[in-house]
Protein backbone atom coordinates (compact mmCIF):
# COMPACT_ATOMS: atom_id res chain seq x y z
CA UNK A 1 0.00 0.00 0.00
CA UNK A 2 1.62 3.25 -1.06
CA UNK A 3 1.80 6.34 1.12
CA UNK A 4 -0.70 8.26 -1.02
CA UNK A 5 -3.32 5.58 -0.31
CA UNK A 6 -2.66 5.82 3.44
CA UNK A 7 -2.94 9.62 3.25
CA UNK A 8 -6.27 9.40 1.42
CA UNK A 9 -7.69 6.87 3.89
CA UNK A 10 -6.93 8.94 6.97
CA UNK A 11 -7.86 12.26 5.39
CA UNK A 12 -11.21 10.74 4.44
CA UNK A 13 -11.70 9.13 7.86
CA UNK A 14 -11.16 12.46 9.61
CA UNK A 15 -13.52 14.20 7.23
CA UNK A 16 -16.21 11.53 7.71
CA UNK A 17 -16.17 11.98 11.50
CA UNK A 18 -16.46 8.22 12.07
CA UNK A 19 -13.71 7.98 14.68
CA UNK A 20 -14.28 7.45 18.38
CA UNK A 21 -11.62 8.05 21.02
CA UNK A 22 -9.56 5.00 19.99
CA UNK A 23 -8.73 3.42 16.66
CA UNK A 24 -6.93 0.14 16.07
CA UNK A 25 -4.98 -0.09 12.81
CA UNK A 26 -4.44 -3.76 12.05
CA UNK A 27 -1.64 -4.53 9.60
CA UNK A 28 -2.67 -7.93 8.35
CA UNK A 29 -3.16 -10.14 5.27
CA UNK A 30 -0.05 -11.41 3.56
CA UNK A 31 3.03 -10.89 5.71
CA UNK A 32 3.14 -7.24 6.88
CA UNK A 33 6.85 -7.26 7.81
CA UNK A 34 7.98 -7.74 4.20
CA UNK A 35 7.85 -3.99 3.46
CA UNK A 36 10.37 -3.08 6.15
CA UNK A 37 10.61 -0.77 9.16
CA UNK A 38 11.19 2.44 7.18
CA UNK A 39 7.87 1.95 5.43
CA UNK A 40 6.02 1.88 8.76
CA UNK A 41 7.95 4.83 10.18
CA UNK A 42 6.65 6.89 7.24
CA UNK A 43 3.18 5.38 7.45
CA UNK A 44 2.89 6.02 11.19
CA UNK A 45 3.96 9.64 10.66
CA UNK A 46 1.30 10.08 7.97
CA UNK A 47 -1.34 8.60 10.26
CA UNK A 48 -0.31 10.77 13.23
CA UNK A 49 -0.51 13.92 11.12
CA UNK A 50 -4.03 13.08 9.95
CA UNK A 51 -5.60 11.71 13.13
CA UNK A 52 -7.82 14.23 14.96
CA UNK A 53 -6.74 15.33 18.45
CA UNK A 54 -8.05 13.08 21.23
CA UNK A 55 -8.06 9.92 19.10
CA UNK A 56 -5.63 7.27 20.37
CA UNK A 57 -4.20 5.09 17.60
CA UNK A 58 -3.09 1.54 18.41
CA UNK A 59 -1.10 -0.31 15.76
CA UNK A 60 -1.38 -4.09 15.69
CA UNK A 61 0.73 -6.44 13.58
CA UNK A 62 -0.30 -10.02 12.83
CA UNK A 63 2.83 -11.79 11.60
CA UNK A 64 4.14 -15.29 11.00
CA UNK A 65 7.39 -14.15 12.64
CA UNK A 66 9.72 -15.40 9.92
CA UNK A 67 11.21 -11.92 9.34
CA UNK A 68 11.03 -10.69 12.92
CA UNK A 69 14.36 -9.64 14.46
CA UNK A 70 15.60 -7.37 17.27
CA UNK A 71 15.18 -4.26 15.09
CA UNK A 72 11.53 -5.09 14.58
CA UNK A 73 11.07 -5.77 18.29
CA UNK A 74 12.61 -2.39 19.18
CA UNK A 75 10.32 -0.74 16.63
CA UNK A 76 7.23 -2.36 18.18
CA UNK A 77 8.30 -1.28 21.66
CA UNK A 78 9.09 2.26 20.53
CA UNK A 79 5.60 2.71 19.08
CA UNK A 80 3.67 0.65 21.62
CA UNK A 81 2.48 -1.63 18.83
CA UNK A 82 0.78 -4.88 19.76
CA UNK A 83 2.04 -8.07 18.16
CA UNK A 84 0.22 -11.25 17.25
CA UNK A 85 2.14 -14.33 16.15
CA UNK A 86 0.58 -16.93 13.90
CA UNK A 87 1.81 -20.06 15.64
CA UNK A 88 -0.03 -23.37 15.51
CA UNK A 89 1.61 -25.01 18.51
CA UNK A 90 4.60 -27.37 18.84
CA UNK A 91 6.65 -28.15 15.76
CA UNK A 92 4.78 -31.27 14.64
CA UNK A 93 1.49 -29.31 14.61
CA UNK A 94 2.81 -26.01 13.29
CA UNK A 95 4.87 -27.42 10.43
CA UNK A 96 2.00 -29.62 9.21
CA UNK A 97 0.42 -26.64 7.42
CA UNK A 98 2.68 -23.58 7.84
CA UNK A 99 5.31 -24.21 5.21
CA UNK A 100 7.39 -22.15 2.80
CA UNK A 101 7.08 -22.28 -0.98
CA UNK A 102 9.96 -24.76 -0.86
CA UNK A 103 7.79 -26.93 1.40
CA UNK A 104 9.91 -26.37 4.50
CA UNK A 105 8.36 -25.91 7.93
CA UNK A 106 8.52 -22.46 9.53
CA UNK A 107 8.40 -23.45 13.20
CA UNK A 108 12.06 -22.72 13.97
CA UNK A 109 11.77 -19.24 12.45
CA UNK A 110 8.61 -18.55 14.45
CA UNK A 111 10.24 -19.70 17.69
CA UNK A 112 13.23 -17.48 16.95
CA UNK A 113 10.75 -14.58 16.74
CA UNK A 114 9.33 -15.57 20.13
CA UNK A 115 12.78 -15.48 21.71
CA UNK A 116 13.53 -12.06 20.19
CA UNK A 117 10.27 -10.60 21.51
CA UNK A 118 10.95 -12.01 24.98
CA UNK A 119 14.52 -10.66 24.99
CA UNK A 120 13.26 -7.19 24.04
CA UNK A 121 10.38 -7.35 26.56
CA UNK A 122 7.71 -7.03 23.88
CA UNK A 123 4.49 -8.82 24.91
CA UNK A 124 2.72 -10.83 22.24
CA UNK A 125 -0.39 -12.88 21.73
CA UNK A 126 -0.78 -16.01 19.62
CA UNK A 127 -3.30 -17.00 16.98
CA UNK A 128 -3.49 -20.76 16.48
CA UNK A 129 -5.41 -22.37 13.64
CA UNK A 130 -7.01 -25.57 14.89
CA UNK A 131 -7.45 -28.57 12.63
CA UNK A 132 -9.13 -31.84 13.49
CA UNK A 133 -5.68 -33.20 14.43
CA UNK A 134 -5.11 -30.39 16.94
CA UNK A 135 -8.15 -31.28 19.04
CA UNK A 136 -6.32 -34.25 20.53
CA UNK A 137 -3.52 -31.99 21.78
CA UNK A 138 -5.14 -29.55 24.22
CA UNK A 139 -2.71 -30.27 27.06
CA UNK A 140 0.32 -30.17 24.75
CA UNK A 141 -0.82 -26.87 23.26
CA UNK A 142 -1.46 -25.32 26.67
CA UNK A 143 1.99 -26.36 27.94
CA UNK A 144 3.54 -24.94 24.80
CA UNK A 145 1.88 -21.55 25.32
CA UNK A 146 3.10 -21.42 28.92
CA UNK A 147 6.61 -22.38 27.81
CA UNK A 148 6.83 -19.55 25.25
CA UNK A 149 5.21 -17.12 27.75
CA UNK A 150 2.37 -15.99 25.47
CA UNK A 151 -0.04 -13.62 27.20
CA UNK A 152 -3.19 -14.43 25.21
CA UNK A 153 -4.23 -17.11 22.73
CA UNK A 154 -6.99 -17.07 20.17
CA UNK A 155 -8.14 -20.16 18.29
CA UNK A 156 -9.24 -19.96 14.67
CA UNK A 157 -10.45 -23.03 12.84
CA UNK A 158 -9.48 -24.61 9.57
CA UNK A 159 -12.46 -23.04 7.83
CA UNK A 160 -14.16 -22.91 4.44
CA UNK A 161 -13.44 -19.47 3.05
CA UNK A 162 -12.55 -18.02 -0.33
CA UNK A 163 -10.16 -20.32 -2.17
CA UNK A 164 -10.29 -22.84 0.71
CA UNK A 165 -13.30 -24.92 -0.26
CA UNK A 166 -13.00 -27.68 2.33
CA UNK A 167 -12.19 -28.12 6.01
CA UNK A 168 -10.85 -30.97 8.10
CA UNK A 169 -13.87 -30.39 10.39
CA UNK A 170 -16.68 -30.77 7.89
CA UNK A 171 -17.01 -34.56 7.83
CA UNK A 172 -19.80 -34.95 10.39
CA UNK A 173 -21.33 -33.56 13.59
CA UNK A 174 -18.98 -35.58 15.78
CA UNK A 175 -16.51 -32.71 15.44
CA UNK A 176 -18.83 -30.54 17.56
CA UNK A 177 -18.37 -32.80 20.58
CA UNK A 178 -14.64 -33.07 19.88
CA UNK A 179 -14.43 -29.29 20.00
CA UNK A 180 -16.40 -29.17 23.27
CA UNK A 181 -14.04 -31.72 24.81
CA UNK A 182 -11.06 -29.68 23.60
CA UNK A 183 -12.33 -26.51 25.28
CA UNK A 184 -13.33 -28.45 28.40
CA UNK A 185 -9.71 -29.52 28.77
CA UNK A 186 -8.42 -26.02 27.99
CA UNK A 187 -10.82 -24.62 30.61
CA UNK A 188 -9.53 -27.15 33.19
CA UNK A 189 -5.96 -26.15 32.44
CA UNK A 190 -6.76 -22.44 32.79
CA UNK A 191 -8.34 -23.08 36.19
CA UNK A 192 -5.33 -25.13 37.28
CA UNK A 193 -2.98 -22.34 36.20
CA UNK A 194 -4.80 -19.17 37.29
CA UNK A 195 -3.66 -15.95 35.67
CA UNK A 196 -1.20 -17.69 33.36
CA UNK A 197 -3.05 -17.51 30.07
CA UNK A 198 -6.10 -15.80 28.62
CA UNK A 199 -8.06 -17.74 25.99
CA UNK A 200 -9.91 -15.38 23.66
CA UNK A 201 -12.89 -17.66 23.06
CA UNK A 202 -13.44 -18.49 26.73
CA UNK A 203 -13.02 -14.88 27.86
CA UNK A 204 -15.40 -13.72 25.13
CA UNK A 205 -18.07 -16.25 26.09
CA UNK A 206 -17.76 -15.42 29.80
CA UNK A 207 -18.13 -11.73 29.07
CA UNK A 208 -21.15 -12.25 26.81
CA UNK A 209 -22.89 -14.47 29.40
CA UNK A 210 -22.10 -12.58 32.59
CA UNK A 211 -22.19 -8.94 31.54
CA UNK A 212 -25.75 -7.79 30.69
CA UNK A 213 -24.28 -4.75 28.94
CA UNK A 214 -22.24 -6.87 26.53
CA UNK A 215 -25.12 -7.04 24.06
CA UNK A 216 -24.51 -3.35 23.33
CA UNK A 217 -21.15 -4.25 21.77
CA UNK A 218 -23.03 -5.77 18.85
CA UNK A 219 -21.34 -7.62 16.00
CA UNK A 220 -18.49 -5.65 14.35
CA UNK A 221 -18.32 -8.19 11.51
CA UNK A 222 -21.92 -7.56 10.47
CA UNK A 223 -22.31 -3.83 11.16
CA UNK A 224 -21.20 -1.24 8.58
CA UNK A 225 -18.02 0.76 9.24
CA UNK A 226 -17.32 -0.94 12.57
CA UNK A 227 -14.44 -2.33 10.53
CA UNK A 228 -13.09 -0.48 7.52
CA UNK A 229 -11.06 -2.77 5.28
CA UNK A 230 -8.55 -1.29 2.84
CA UNK A 231 -6.70 -3.25 0.16
CA UNK A 232 -3.21 -2.32 -1.01
CA UNK A 233 -4.66 -0.68 -4.14
CA UNK A 234 -7.14 1.41 -2.13
CA UNK A 235 -10.22 -0.79 -2.57
CA UNK A 236 -12.62 -0.41 0.35
CA UNK A 237 -15.03 -2.72 2.06
CA UNK A 238 -16.63 -3.24 5.41
CA UNK A 239 -18.09 -6.23 7.31
CA UNK A 240 -15.87 -9.36 7.47
CA UNK A 241 -12.41 -8.26 6.24
CA UNK A 242 -11.86 -11.58 4.46
CA UNK A 243 -14.46 -10.57 1.86
CA UNK A 244 -12.14 -7.95 0.39
CA UNK A 245 -10.56 -9.36 -2.75
CA UNK A 246 -13.48 -11.64 -3.56
CA UNK A 247 -16.61 -11.23 -5.66
CA UNK A 248 -19.81 -13.11 -6.34
CA UNK A 249 -22.03 -13.65 -9.40
CA UNK A 250 -24.88 -11.89 -7.60
CA UNK A 251 -23.09 -8.96 -5.96
CA UNK A 252 -20.00 -8.48 -8.08
CA UNK A 253 -16.94 -7.31 -6.16
CA UNK A 254 -17.15 -7.10 -2.39
CA UNK A 255 -15.07 -3.92 -2.68
CA UNK A 256 -17.67 -1.15 -2.50
CA UNK A 257 -15.42 1.60 -3.85
CA UNK A 258 -11.84 2.82 -4.03
CA UNK A 259 -10.37 5.51 -1.78
CA UNK A 260 -8.83 7.25 -4.80
CA UNK A 261 -12.28 7.66 -6.33
CA UNK A 262 -14.68 8.20 -3.41
CA UNK A 263 -14.77 9.44 0.16
CA UNK A 264 -15.34 6.90 2.93
CA UNK A 265 -18.58 8.69 3.76
CA UNK A 266 -19.84 7.73 0.27
CA UNK A 267 -19.13 4.04 0.76
CA UNK A 268 -22.55 3.24 2.22
CA UNK A 269 -24.29 4.86 -0.70
CA UNK A 270 -23.11 2.36 -3.29
CA UNK A 271 -25.67 -0.02 -4.73
CA UNK A 272 -23.37 -3.02 -4.18
CA UNK A 273 -22.98 -2.16 -0.50
CA UNK A 274 -26.74 -1.75 -0.05
CA UNK A 275 -27.47 -5.15 -1.61
CA UNK A 276 -24.90 -6.92 0.59
CA UNK A 277 -26.07 -5.03 3.70
CA UNK A 278 -29.70 -6.04 3.07
CA UNK A 279 -28.73 -9.69 2.68
CA UNK A 280 -26.60 -9.62 5.84
CA UNK A 281 -29.43 -8.01 7.83
CA UNK A 282 -31.85 -10.67 6.59
CA UNK A 283 -29.44 -13.36 7.76
CA UNK A 284 -29.12 -11.71 11.18
CA UNK A 285 -32.90 -11.60 11.50
CA UNK A 286 -33.09 -15.33 10.77
CA UNK A 287 -30.37 -16.04 13.34
CA UNK A 288 -32.28 -14.04 15.94
CA UNK A 289 -35.53 -15.86 15.17
CA UNK A 290 -34.10 -19.38 14.99
CA UNK A 291 -30.97 -19.62 17.15
CA UNK A 292 -30.94 -19.77 20.95
CA UNK A 293 -27.33 -18.58 20.96
CA UNK A 294 -28.08 -15.30 19.16
CA UNK A 295 -28.03 -13.06 22.25
CA UNK A 296 -24.48 -14.23 22.91
CA UNK A 297 -22.96 -14.46 19.43
CA UNK A 298 -25.00 -11.71 17.67
CA UNK A 299 -25.31 -13.52 14.38
CA UNK A 300 -21.90 -14.86 13.40
CA UNK A 301 -19.59 -13.86 10.55
CA UNK A 302 -20.98 -12.90 7.12
CA UNK A 303 -17.93 -14.27 5.31
CA UNK A 304 -18.56 -17.77 6.67
CA UNK A 305 -22.25 -17.61 5.82
CA UNK A 306 -21.44 -16.64 2.25
CA UNK A 307 -18.69 -19.17 1.58
CA UNK A 308 -20.31 -22.06 3.44
CA UNK A 309 -23.97 -21.48 2.55
CA UNK A 310 -23.73 -19.48 -0.67
CA UNK A 311 -25.58 -16.46 0.73
CA UNK A 312 -25.37 -13.94 3.55
CA UNK A 313 -29.08 -14.50 4.09
CA UNK A 314 -28.51 -17.71 6.03
CA UNK A 315 -27.85 -18.96 9.53
CA UNK A 316 -25.69 -21.74 10.96
CA UNK A 317 -22.15 -22.35 9.75
CA UNK A 318 -19.30 -24.66 10.68
CA UNK A 319 -17.57 -21.57 12.07
CA UNK A 320 -20.39 -20.71 14.47
CA UNK A 321 -20.95 -24.33 15.55
CA UNK A 322 -17.32 -24.85 16.50
CA UNK A 323 -16.07 -21.45 17.65
CA UNK A 324 -19.27 -20.03 19.18
CA UNK A 325 -21.80 -22.70 20.16
CA UNK A 326 -19.30 -25.29 21.37
CA UNK A 327 -17.43 -22.76 23.52
CA UNK A 328 -20.63 -21.23 24.92
CA UNK A 329 -21.86 -24.72 25.87
CA UNK A 330 -18.64 -25.38 27.78
CA UNK A 331 -18.68 -22.04 29.61
CA UNK A 332 -22.38 -22.31 30.50
CA UNK A 333 -21.85 -25.81 31.87
CA UNK A 334 -18.95 -24.60 34.01
CA UNK A 335 -20.93 -21.65 35.34
CA UNK A 336 -23.87 -23.93 36.22
CA UNK A 337 -21.55 -26.27 38.14
CA UNK A 338 -20.00 -23.32 39.98
CA UNK A 339 -23.39 -21.89 40.92
CA UNK A 340 -24.66 -25.28 42.09
CA UNK A 341 -21.63 -25.63 44.35
CA UNK A 342 -22.25 -22.27 46.07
Amino acid sequence: MNQKTIERVFDSLAKANYLSDALTVLWHAGEPLTVGIEYYERAFAVIRERTPPGVRVIHNFQTNGTLLNSEWAKFFRKHGATVGLSLDGPQHLHDRNRRTRRNQGTFLQAIRAVEVLKQENVPFHVITVLTRNSLRSARELFSFYLEIEASDVGFNIDEIEGDYVSSSFETDRSTDECMRLFFEEIYDLCESNPGKLRIREIEGALHAIMDPESVAYGNPLAEPIRMLNVASNGDLSTFSPELLGYSSPKHGSFAFGNIHEIEISELLGSSSYKAVDTEIRNGLAKCEAECEYFQLCRGGAPVNKYFENGTFDSTETLFCRLTKKAVIDVVLRRLEVALTAV
